[in-house]
């Protein structure tokens, strides 16, 4: 799959090429379509990665959330679930908490 960057010195390439042709403006109105099409894609996606991770957010602390409460007669179980869920998920405390307040 080609890169933004390599798709985009491949069109120019492409446009320098076909300058001495007669047919150079219908394609050149081709690739320009093309490209835009592959550059609102490009974007579509990052849209949707961001409002994945968002998710994916909500869902982990909505878990530990429901966790906390079904335990929440224990007070130290809070910090002792904290520690063993950054060792075991391997991510410091402070993004189990971003999680949390998500």
């Amino acid at each position: 799959m080609l890169t933004t960057r390599a798709f985009i010195d491949y069109q120019l390439l492409l446009k320098v090429q076909l300058l001495s042709l007669d047919i150079a403006s219908p394609i050149q109105a081709l690739i320009d379509k093309i490209l835009k099409v592959f550059e609102q894609g490009q974007e579509r996606m990052q849209q949707t990665a961001i409002q994945e991770k968002k998710r994916m957010f909500w869902e982990i602390g909505k878990l530990i959330k429901e966790d906390l409460l079904e335990n929440k007669e224990r007070a130290e179980y809070g910090a002792f679930l904290s520690k063993l869920l950054s060792l075991g998920l391997k991510i410091n405390r402070r993004n189990l908490y971003q999680y949390l307040v998500f």
